[in-house]
């Protein structure tokens, strides 16, 4: 089996590079972009408190959290661990 993996250059798991969301054991698990960029606009809250975006920057994203109350994503905010919704987001960078 191993052999198999490795000559066909095969993952040990098998999920497609394009899957946004897959259930296993039981679970729903989602993928989360490696980094966002920001459109400038809005609000941020971190563990200073609550701040506004400055500028339109890059940010490396940790999750991408969707729930009843909305889409929100954890990113690293100029050194800080920043709290944004989905409409202070211009695009997502999902890496490769």
């Amino acid at each position: 089996m191993l052999d198999h993996m490795l000559f066909n250059r095969l993952k040990w798991f098998n999920i497609d590079n394009n899957s946004q969301q897959i259930t296993a054991n039981g679970k729903k698990w989602g993928a989360y972009p490696t980094s966002v960029k920001l459109n400038g606009t809005g609000g941020l809250a971190t563990d200073l408190g609550f701040g506004n975006v400055i500028g339109t920057p890059d940010c490396e994203c940790y999750a991408k959290i969707v729930n009843g109350f909305g889409t929100f994503y954890i990113v690293n905010y100029k050194g800080v661990m920043a709290f944004i919704r989905d409409d202070q987001v211009s695009s997502e960078n999902w890496g490769g």
